[in-house]
C-alpha cells in the first residue's frame, strides 16, 4: 500500500512539472521588443523594465504578440497593457503585463545653489544625462539658451533646469527712477517717476509722480523711460 502511495505521488509530481514546462510565461524580451516597436521607443533614450507579466504560453508556440494599453496616457513611467499572442485564429497566451518605462535625456543641470533672480552665467550648468521620466516642466538641454536669462525661483544643486525655472530679465523693476513722458502726439512733459511693477519694453506698468504722488499707468519704452498717452 505504501508503496502504491508513493508511486501515485511521484506520479502527480510528474504532471505538475509537465504542466509547469508546458506553460512557461512568454519572453520578456519578445513583450519589450514589441513595445518599442508600437511607440517608437529607441533603446538609447528609453529603458523598459517589466514588473510582472501573467502570461502563460499553453503549449510552447510562438504567435503574434498584439496588445492594447489599459490607460490612454504616453508610455512613460508606470504602464500597464493587456497581450495577446496568437496563431491564426487560435489564442496560444494572454494576460496583463506591467512594465516601467524610463525615458534619459542630456539635459542642463544646476552645478551649484541658485537664488530666485539670480542671473544665468555658464558657470553655474553642467550638461549631464539624466532621468527625466517623472519630470513635470520641459528640460532645457543647450546651456546657451539661458545664458543671460535669471532665475525665477531658487534652484537646488543638482536639480534639472526646466523652461519654467528661467525668465527673461525685465527691463524696468520695482524702486527704480525712470523718465515718465507725458505726450499727446504734440506736446511732451517729462517727470521723475519711481516704477511700481516690474515690466518689459511694451509692457503697461504702474508708475509713481515723485513730484504729484499720482499714480499713472504707463509704458515701458526701455530701462530708463515710461509713456502715458494724454
Amino acid at each position: 500500500m505504501r508503496h502504491v502511495t508513493k508511486i501515485a505521488v511521484l506520479s502527480i509530481l510528474v504532471m505538475v512539472a509537465s504542466v509547469l514546462t508546458v506553460s512557461a510565461r512568454v519572453d520578456d524580451a519578445t513583450i519589450i521588443d514589441k513595445v518599442r516597436q508600437t511607440y517608437d521607443l529607441d533603446s538609447v533614450d528609453y529603458q523598459i523594465e517589466i514588473l510582472s507579466n501573467t502570461m502563460r504560453d499553453t503549449d510552447g508556440s510562438n504567435g503574434i504578440l498584439t496588445f492594447r494599453a489599459l490607460s490612454q496616457k504616453d508610455p512613460i513611467g508606470l504602464f500597464t497593457i493587456l497581450a495577446k499572442e496568437t496563431d491564426g485564429d487560435r489564442k496560444i497566451a494572454s494576460g496583463q503585463v506591467r512594465l516601467r518605462i524610463s525615458r534619459f535625456m542630456d539635459v542642463v543641470v544646476v552645478n551649484d545653489k541658485i537664488k530666485r533672480h539670480a542671473v544665468l552665467t555658464d558657470d553655474l550648468f553642467a550638461v549631464k544625462r539624466m532621468d527625466v521620466t517623472t519630470l513635470r516642466e520641459q528640460p532645457i538641454t543647450s546651456i546657451n539658451d539661458v545664458l543671460g536669462l535669471r532665475a525665477k525661483r531658487n534652484l537646488k544643486l543638482g536639480q534639472i533646469l526646466t523652461s519654467q525655472a528661467v525668465e527673461l530679465i525685465p527691463d524696468v523693476e520695482p524702486g527704480r527712477e525712470v523718465a515718465i513722458v507725458y505726450t499727446n502726439g504734440l506736446c511732451r512733459i517729462s517727470a521723475t517717476g519711481v516704477v511700481m511693477q516690474e515690466g518689459m519694453a511694451g509692457d503697461y506698468i504702474k508708475v509713481k509722480n515723485k513730484s504729484s504722488g499720482k499714480m499713472v499707468i504707463a509704458r515701458v519704452v526701455d530701462h530708463g523711460a515710461v509713456v502715458v498717452d494724454l
